[in-house]
């Protein structure tokens, strides 16, 4: 998407699949949508604001997440298929009120790799449902509410490479079918005050 500071792409009626190999979305200037899911395979580059928008973004096994800037996911679903993992190598904005869903006995995994960063930020409630997210790199919490939550026997390995920073005044909690996160790396509250952490119902 070139030529314009506004936004474009791909509505809700038709789906965005981006196929195996190094592919890359180029939005110029302004924001590519994707807002109509998709079926994505090896590897998703993004160059700019390059937004999931809305549907069912599923990222099948092996896939991995580049960027050379930042993907946003701001809405819908961002789905990895029952024992699938999909890997985050590059930054994962998670920025609006959606779902990173697993679905299935056998839950996929996405992995958040060394060197690289999932930031929630914005509002909205950020929900890991029947999935495991591995933090192997830094994870940053500084949405406006208390909006991680862990549900449906999702599961937050911390791994011992892994960063869990909180930069606000705002707690992680669980609901229905109470998620699990495990910490084997660094849980840090690098700014806010005066308490943030896990809400009362879960377990670290």
């Amino acid at each position: 998407k070139r030529g314009s500071t506004t936004t474009g792409g791909f509505d809700g009626t038709l789906p965005f699949n981006n196929t195996s190999g190094a592919h890359t979305a180029y939005p110029g200037t302004g924001t590519l949508q994707l807002l109509g899911g998709g079926s994505h395979t090896g590897t998703f580059t993004t160059t700019g604001n390059v937004q999931l928008g809305g549907g069912t973004h599923t990222f099948n096994d092996g896939s991995s997440i580049v960027g050379n800037t930042t993907l946003h996911l701001a809405a819908g679903i961002l789905r990895v298929p029952t024992g699938a993992t999909a890997t985050v190598t590059g930054t994962l904005e998670w920025d609006g009120q959606s779902t990173i869903f697993g679905q299935g006995g056998a839950q996929g995994t996405l992995k958040v790799a060394a060197g690289a960063s999932l930031n929630l930020s914005g509002t909205g409630t950020r929900q890991l449902n029947n999935v495991t997210l591995s933090n192997e790199g830094t994870v940053r919490y500084n949405s406006a509410g208390n909006d991680l939550v862990i549900v449906n026997n999702a599961i937050f390995d911390n791994a011992a490479s892994g960063t869990f920073d909180i930069q606000n005044n705002i707690f992680a909690r669980t609901a229905i079918a109470p998620g699990t996160f495990n910490n084997f790396g660094t849980v840090l509250k690098s700014a806010g005050a005066p308490s943030a952490g896990f809400a009362a119902g879960g377990g670290v």
